[in-house]
């Protein structure tokens, strides 16, 4: 692209640049001179890739459409242009008049003032809205962007009223306005609303009426009119702690577990989730309820988890139990188990049962070691040939070579290995 200083006498279409400024944005811009004598900035971008004038050449390279006609629409004059191009004065055959886009009037969207729309109206003549019936068509009310059908009413209560339709339709207006003050004059004195019973009016604040309530729990709640009637409130407030604490064991450690297996088997976002409910471990339907899997389970022991008996299957009454977490950890799916002599067990408990260590075992099983060996093999003294030897070599290396990645605590900080040693292993 040019240097920003390369534009300037440069002419582009019919713009002429004359200096450097900043468009509303604060980037580069130009100040331009239009051939019709207008000024207009325009930014480095906008004259690189074609604009060619103030706008005035889109008014002249405009068809003409004076005198040429649209549904009820006949155009007068021009009217200048705007962003959206260029305008026209119409007059329409009801004898308004009205200024229209060009686009609209070629693409067939605008073809009349608006009074075509609103002869279009549904008819709402002798139909009901609430306390309303309407009796007859009011003028329409015009404004600059559509036309609304007004109807005359009259109310239940003897009173007429002008309406729009689509508040009509809408149920936005019900009555003549008799219907609030009515609502607001009810006395609910008495009355009984889920667990409030109404004392008394307390206050009128805004046209709204409040009213003084007491709660079953005894505490007194100043409660909206409508609220009361519409069931929005029913207590003070205590229902909602009560429905949140029905059980009365929020916090303790079954209902911890209780959640958190909720949770990984229905809730696809937990983390745990394509462990469980991935996989097709489900939760009984039952014990969705919290109430239903204490009844079930019982409090469990200090110490005690909550296990699946078969990991294959999901969580219900017969399939789950408490256990340590000692036995749930050998009870986990990934354990490795090894068959012997008929009896299945993990890893860990034949190193129990063995004395052996876990990874001796599995060191012994990797080296082609049957099971029974690698389990009943007793654990060789330390000084025998095959082990003291690989203690030999790995002193040497790590005293002498400098590849050895233990060197450089050993052979590099001055740690040697006495000749006798170092010249034969036997010795």
């Amino acid at each position: 692209m040019a240097s920003t200083e390369s534009l300037k006498g440069k002419r582009f279409g019919m713009l002429l640049v004359m200096s450097r400024t900043e468009n509303r944005n604060g980037k580069p811009a130009w100040n331009c001179l239009c051939d019709c004598g207008k000024q207009k900035v325009v930014s480095s971008a906008s004259l690189l890739k074609g604009t060619k004038s103030c706008g005035c050449i889109v008014g002249k390279n405009c068809k003409d459409l004076k005198g040429k006609r649209f549904g009820k629409l006949t155009v007068i004059q021009k009217a200048g242009s705007d962003n959206r191009g260029p305008l026209w004065e119409c007059l329409c055959d009801c004898g308004n008049t009205k200024i229209v886009v060009s686009r609209s009037l070629l693409s067939g969207s605008s073809n009349s003032c608006g009074c075509l729309s609103g002869k279009r109206a549904e008819n709402l003549i002798g139909k009901k809205f609430g306390l309303l019936t309407v009796m007859a068509r009011e003028a329409n009310l015009i404004t600059p962007s559509r036309v609304i059908a007004r109807w005359r009413c009259i109310c239940e209560c003897g009173k007429t009223t002008v309406v729009r339709g689509h508040n009509l339709r809408s149920k936005t207006t019900r009555s003549c306005g008799c219907l609030a003050r009515r609502s607001r004059a009810e006395d609910l004195t008495g009355l009984k609303f889920g667990k409030l019973t109404v004392q008394k009016k307390a206050l009128v604040e805004s046209k709204r009426v409040y009213w003084e309530c007491l709660c079953d729990c005894g505490e007194k709640h100043f409660v909206h009119s409508a609220y009361l009637k519409n069931g929005t409130v029913s207590s003070c407030g205590c229902l909602r702690v009560e429905c949140k604490t029905k059980h009365s064991m929020t916090g303790t450690k079954i209902y911890y577990v209780w959640a958190a297996m909720k949770q990984r088997c229905s809730n696809p976002n937990n983390k745990d989730y394509p462990s469980y409910g991935g996989r097709g471990i489900k939760l009984c339907k039952r014990w969705f309820d919290f109430k239903n899997f204490f009844e079930d389970m019982g409090e469990p022991s200090s110490g005690h988890t909550l296990e699946r008996i078969d990991n294959a299957k999901g969580y219900y009454p017969e399939n789950c139990k408490w256990v340590s977490r000692k036995q749930q950890a050998i009870n986990r799916r990934k354990n490795r188990f090894l068959e012997c002599d008929g009896q299945t067990k993990t890893l860990t408990e034949w190193s129990e049962v063995t004395g052996l260590d876990r990874r001796l075992i599995t060191r012994r099983i990797s080296r082609g070691w049957s099971v029974r060996r690698a389990l009943f093999t007793p654990k060789k003294n330390f000084k025998h040939r095959e082990d003291s030897y690989v203690v030999w070599r790995n002193i040497i290396k790590r005293c002498t070579d400098p590849s050895d990645e233990n060197y450089a605590n050993y052979g590099a900080r001055g740690i040697t290995v006495c000749k006798r040693w170092l010249n034969r292993y036997e010795n």
